[in-house]
């Protein structure tokens, strides 16, 4: 849902998708998910910040984020039935 307000670069390996179609960001995933090893990384608004997915982690992390993004990340988790825990604030 995040490419609905961000433009979004996305690599897998040897291959980056600008603004990927739903399908495409789904097999991107589902491809890191199955490699165990690979990452999976998502470049918001024009490198401002950085999402990264390791294939054999159970989470995202999100580096560089601005108070905007983690405003949208926070209501686009929560209405998935997840959460954005902020190590910052710890």
């Amino acid at each position: 849902k995040l490419n609905c307000y961000c433009d979004l670069d996305v690599c897998l390996g040897d291959e980056a998708v600008r603004n990927p179609e739903p399908a495409k960001m789904q097999a991107m995933i589902r491809t890191c998910r199955e490699r165990k090893r690979e990452t999976l990384w998502v470049l918001v608004n024009e490198d401002e910040a950085m999402i990264m997915l390791c294939g054999d982690d159970l989470y995202l992390s999100v580096y560089g984020p601005d108070e905007k993004l983690q405003q949208l990340l926070r209501q686009l988790s929560l209405a998935e039935g997840l959460f954005f825990w902020d190590a910052s604030q710890e």
